[in-house]
């Protein structure tokens, strides 16, 4: 139990946390402005408590104080994936990558229509979109990463660096390399061949698996709003259909005039494109798009391409190739939409119906506002916005494999009782099996002095006030440590101290009888 400065005289006043120690005090003393913009930005790189990740992983605010101390104290360059810097970083990226995607495949169209005066500006953003990528891979370097395995989260460098390398890096510097920049940067007297042109529109083709960084961002953003996975598929639908159509629209025109280009300094026969036929060759880019965009969306969805004139081979094999990614998007929008209709029952739907019978049971009740906030709360702790059914699944399951998982949940507990820890293992393993799992919500009392005792309590997550008969509060207890231990030990003794919830607790109680059947 760790003493706090904390008192009051008031009996059973309503829990409250104490105020928290400066956790920087440690790294960074006195108050220069330079000491405080450093406390800022190791703020800002500690696990963020407003992140509904963070309470996935870590349970209790002392959990999460405890990951940001050894943050501070073993890796305090490193970032945490669930910081609001990161957070911040990947809504930034989403932004960037959504600019990036669309000025791409238009920054191509507009080489190949030889745009010169449109060209700086464009190659400007692009360019600066090139150097935030190269900065996203130093923050990637310096960025955690949680681990299923382990169930936690990484934030040594040497395995964030192993980490990266394996899974993204070579994508994202690819990715951020401005090829082009060797033929475009003397942009004042700008002139391209042909040659140029094609070889410029190809490299700029490198830019493709941009999207797939889009997507994994957007579902990086998409895990930390906590919005919906139906929802989030349906928008993730939507945007690769744009996408995909955008992108056809701008390589429409690429693939109808690469054979004119390659060769439009010989001799050989070529046909006349479509954007020859239709007039358009010295119109505005902007009708040439919508042009192009109008074939993209007939490939795409294979809607009425009988009217193509098929002006080249090249162009031909281009018709297939969309005809097939229009298929291919097709089976995915429904392969989504079949995953959509197939998870509507899932645990999160019946968490919903489960939450819809229990606001109709209380009304019917007619139970009070606060008690009804109490019994919703209980209920959103408990099953975490979703709905198992406990019971059955430990059922379905072997002896060994229901006292393993008691041996991961509780014996950790268990051990920490000094009394126990001469007993053998045995003996340790059933004492955590009669565990029974209780749930205290802020303010609840958990023991009250002058009571009979007939059990002790261990804390898996939450943090218990401890009060003399008297009402002055002498301490906490946070996660990991137990209390009421005297009542195991000595018979017929009547608590000494009352106990009640500071927060949402999650408790295991051991009753006395089954210690000493035990």
């Amino acid at each position: 139990m760790r003493r706090v400065s904390f008192r009051s005289n008031t009996p059973h006043p309503d829990c409250q946390l104490p105020p928290e120690k400066d956790i920087f005090e440690p790294y960074i003393r006195g108050k220069y402005p330079l000491n405080k913009l450093y406390r800022t930005a190791l703020w800002l790189f500690l696990a963020s408590g407003s992140d509904r990740r963070t309470h996935r992983l870590l349970n209790s605010r002392s959990a999460l104080r405890k990951d940001q101390v050894n943050q501070l104290s073993y890796c305090q360059f490193s970032i945490h994936p669930y910081s609001l810097f990161r957070f911040g970083w990947d809504c930034f990226m989403l932004l960037v990558f959504s600019v990036n995607i669309v000025i791409v495949p238009y920054f191509q169209l507009l080489i190949l229509y030889k745009k010169y005066d449109l060209l700086a500006s464009i190659l400007a953003i692009i360019l600066v979109m090139d150097f935030i990528g190269f900065l996203r891979i130093i923050i990637n370097f310096c960025t955690g990463f949680y681990c299923k395995k382990q169930n936690k989260v990484i934030l040594s460098r040497n395995d964030i660096c192993r980490n990266y390398l394996k899974r993204g890096f070579l994508l994202d510097l690819v990715v951020s390399i401005p090829f082009y920049a060797y033929f475009l940067l003397p942009i004042s007297n700008l002139t391209l061949d042909n040659n140029n042109v094609l070889i410029l529109s190809l490299i700029i083709l490198i830019k493709v698996p941009i999207i797939y960084s889009f997507i994994r961002c957007f579902n990086l953003v998409g895990e930390a709003l906590e919005i919906k996975t139906n929802i989030k598929r349906c928008l993730r639908g939507l945007v690769l259909i744009l996408l995909v159509t955008h992108w056809v629209a701008c390589l429409n025109y690429f693939f109808e005039t690469v054979e004119a280009l390659i060769v439009a300094d010989n001799d050989m026969k070529v046909f006349p494109t479509w954007v020859v036929e239709k007039g358009i060759q010295n119109d505005s880019l902007g009708l040439v798009y919508y042009h192009c965009f109008f074939r993209s969306v007939s490939l795409v969805f294979k809607v009425s391409i009988d009217w193509m004139p098929l002006s080249s081979d090249t162009y031909m094999l281009w018709i297939c190739f969309s005809c097939v990614v229009g298929r291919l998007l097709a089976v995915f929008l429904l392969s989504e939409g079949f995953l959509i209709s197939k998870t509507w029952r899932t645990s999160q739907k019946r968490h919903k119906q489960m939450m819809f019978h229990l606001a109709e049971f209380m009304s019917n009740k007619q139970l009070p506002d606060p008690l009804r906030n109490k019994i919703f709360n209980h209920f959103k702790f408990n099953f975490q916005r979703s709905f198992f059914e406990q019971g059955q699944i430990l059922n379905t399951m072997t002896r060994k494999i229901r006292e393993d998982i008691v041996m991961h949940s509780c014996l950790r507990l268990v051990e920490k009782v000094k009394f126990f820890r001469k007993l053998p293992l045995v003996i340790m393993v059933k004492l955590a099996a009669k565990l029974h799992h209780q749930i205290y919500l802020t303010n609840d009392v958990i023991i009250r002095a002058g009571e009979p005792g007939y059990s002790m309590y261990f804390v898996s997550t939450g943090t218990v006030a401890i009060y003399t008969p008297t009402g002055v509060e002498m301490c906490h207890i946070t996660d990991g440590n137990h209390f009421g231990e005297i009542a195991l030990i000595m018979e017929n003794v009547n608590r000494t101290a009352t106990v009640k919830a500071v927060e949402t607790c999650e408790l295991y109680e051991l009753h006395l009888n089954d210690f000493r059947k035990a």
